[in-house]
């Protein structure tokens, strides 16, 4: 069996997530539980598992950190991240590290038994590797992914093409637009070639230790050259650091693998580095996302499909802004989506969406994939829409504006002129909960916003939403977003 850790400041979600979850069924034994990031990093360091599970926001080590320190004791411990929040920072840290999922809270458990079995599946892929002779290119790609070393190529007694002493290493990425079949790469000296998951070219190399960095790149402008003159194929080459070491090939792979994200930008055609990179500018985009909020309301689907391309056509934008507006439309399509309570069998969680989008190497894939997103969305709210009746429809529309005011089933049903049982009964039929769970939900829903985008006093929100007592509005707002309202706060400048 596969052993996890449960980590989380709050006892009652540890004794949750063993209860809730099937662990036998899916090989998993719950090693122990800790209740901040130090305690669970001590017993890791005692007792190591294969799965920890864990909050974000923890005292003394937090989940992130957790995370960076266990990674660095064992590369291939497998990592969920819990939390009430689900700003992009977040998200973007754990994901940048090497996370297998990121879940809010409440915690959805078939959500969590879907990754969980994911999990499982690639930790028996990983075992049933290990009894395999390792050939040179896997032992190649795991010393891109820091799972294997220059020992391990030694020892596998193969032909190596680069130098393996004395020499300086860098990793390229060679991306290759449609219609790429193969390139001979015999004649180009002290190279390995290999193939990533997405059919991507890689290539490692070794030059002599006085070699420059300009003669370095002139070397990959030449290969660039060769393929655009002998195979007419239209290509990227995103060049990795320097590096003097065959053991730190993975950070020269790292860099390459940012840089190649510039092709949404510089197209094909170039040869990149580091150096090539526009500086980051800090974008919110809170404008751009109250603006497609409203689009979707208001069912405007060609204007949503303009909106994305007005956006993402500003020249001004860097790749890491586009990937992050992407990551946050997405965060905004999967809060909606629950509001609305929308849901495809086959829908992936928010974790693997983010990746998802991240992965994409060019722009028009990523304005195609957020409008079908968005498209969806507004296809689906119409639809839930219709499926209320007429004085649901009335109570949902009062309830969104006047959520402030003192608003009970009882004085609704006085002021439609309807029976207060029966309307408490339609209700719930339709909108799948009580009429005062849905006033909650959406004072906290306010409250959250006005929590991260404003600088009010908490109790001053409290009121301003509609709660006059401020301990019970922390309790429902812990309730829903897993964390109090001052947490939330807090976590804004992580």
């Amino acid at each position: 069996m596969y052993k996890a850790m449960l980590v989380d400041d709050e006892n009652l979600i540890t004794e949750g997530l063993k209860n809730i979850i099937d662990w036998e069924k899916l090989n998993i034994t719950v090693l122990d539980t800790a209740e901040n990031g130090k305690q669970a990093l001590d017993k890791f360091r005692k007792n190591p598992v294969d799965i920890v599970i864990t909050d974000i926001n923890m005292p003394l080590v937090n989940g992130i950190d957790l995370l960076s320190q266990i990674k660095d004791i064992n590369e291939n411990t497998k990592f969920i991240i819990l939390s009430g929040y689900e700003e992009f920072n977040y998200a973007k840290a754990a994901i940048s590290i090497g996370v297998e999922a990121y879940i809010l809270k409440p915690i959805d458990e078939d959500e969590l038994t879907k990754v969980l079995k994911e999990i499982v599946l690639k930790l028996d892929e990983a075992k049933s590797s290990k009894k395999i002779n390792l050939k040179k290119d896997t032992i190649f790609k795991g010393i891109l992914n820091n799972i294997a070393t220059k020992q391990d190529l030694i020892n596998s007694k193969e032909k190596i093409k680069i130098n393996m002493d004395n020499s300086l290493y860098v990793t390229s990425i060679l991306l290759i637009k449609e219609g790429f079949t193969t390139i001979d790469f015999k004649y180009i000296e002290k190279t390995e070639v290999l193939y990533d998951d997405y059919g991507n070219l890689i290539l490692v190399n070794s030059f002599d230790k006085n070699t420059t960095i300009k003669e370095i790149k002139h070397f990959y402008e030449q290969i660039l050259e060769d393929i655009k003159t002998k195979y007419g194929y239209d290509v990227l080459i995103a060049v990795g650091d320097i590096v003097e070491d065959v053991n730190l090939l993975g950070k020269s792979f790292k860099t390459s693998n940012i840089v190649k994200k510039n092709i949404l930008i510089s197209g094909f055609n170039k040869c990149l580095t580091k150096e090539d990179l526009l500086s980051d500018i800090e974008m919110h985009f809170e404008n751009e996302l109250n603006e497609i909020n409203r689009l979707i309301i208001d069912n405007d689907k060609k204007g949503i499909n303009k909106y994305i391309d007005e956006i993402l056509d500003n020249d001004k934008l860097t790749p890491q802004n586009i990937y992050d507006f992407a990551t946050k439309v997405l965060i905004l399509y999967d809060n909606l989506k629950a509001k609305f309570k929308i849901d495809n069998e086959n829908a992936d969680v928010l974790g693997s969406t983010i990746i998802n989008v991240l992965n994409f190497t060019t722009l028009d894939d990523i304005k195609t994939y957020l409008k079908h997103k968005l498209v969806y969305l507004i296809d689906h709210i119409a639809d839930e829409s219709i499926k209320l009746s007429p004085i649901v429809r009335r109570i949902v529309k009062c309830v969104n504006e006047n959520y402030n005011k003192d608003l009970s089933l009882k004085s609704l049903a006085l002021e439609y002129n309807v029976n207060t049982s029966y309307l408490g009964q339609v209700f719930t039929k339709e909108i799948g909960i009580q009429f005062s769970d849905y006033l909650n939900k959406i004072r906290n829903s306010v409250a959250k916003d006005l929590i991260l985008n404003t600088n009010k006093k908490i109790s001053d929100i409290s009121k301003e939403v509609g709660y006059l007592d401020t301990s019970y509005f922390y309790r429902k707002f812990k309730k829903y977003y897993g964390v109090t309202p001052a947490t939330l706060r807090e976590l804004q400048d992580y």
